[in-house]
């Protein structure tokens, strides 16, 4: 197992980005709160 440290930010944005987008796919949506918590719900 590759330790994200080895690619830097780079790699971890990358799958961040990745992990995401199969969410949004999955129809998970996440909605920034007033108070700065994120929401999530599934449409």
């Amino acid at each position: 197992m590759r330790r994200l440290e080895e690619n830097g930010e780079n790699h971890g944005a990358r799958s961040r980005h990745k992990a995401v987008a199969a969410l949004r796919q999955a129809g998970i949506r996440f909605v920034a709160m007033d108070d700065g918590t994120i929401a999530v719900t599934k449409v």
